[in-house]
């Protein structure tokens, strides 16, 4: 079967990328959009749900303070992210998961991605270890 041309609906570049709206008052139906406004659409999303979420959860690590969103990152407290990724899904999945189930703050926080990673890997932050 051949592939149709389709124009843009953005800025009117032929392209043949059709994709189905997976949600919203027009879902099930099909958006003609060229691969390069598809992917500026998607990062705006999910650059607005990170958002959204940053600022539920206080807007700054809640170890160190860092308050720049580019670094700001969900910490599952109890160790358990991977079993919980894994069930839901990570990045955009699991953001939409916390909003879709009102933010919980049992169980999740705030951090900067060195806070997380150096918990992930040492156990403990040195921010942590310093306030000793």
């Amino acid at each position: 079967m051949p592939i149709e041309s389709y124009n843009c609906k953005i800025h009117g570049k032929t392209t043949a990328y059709v994709y189905k709206i997976k949600s919203g008052p027009t879902k099930g139906l099909f958006r003609r959009t060229c691969r390069e406004c598809r992917a500026i659409e998607v990062k705006k999303l999910w650059h607005e749900l990170k958002c959204r979420v940053i600022k539920s959860y206080g807007g700054k690590c809640s170890c160190c303070g860092e308050n720049i969103k580019d670094f700001l990152t969900i910490d599952h407290v109890n160790g358990n992210g991977k079993e919980h990724r894994n069930t839901i899904g990570r990045g955009y999945k699991l953001y939409k998961w916390l909003e879709k189930n009102n933010y919980p703050k049992d169980g999740f926080r705030l951090l900067c991605y060195n806070c997380n990673c150096a918990r992930g890997q040492f156990g403990q932050c040195p921010h942590e270890r310093n306030k000793k």
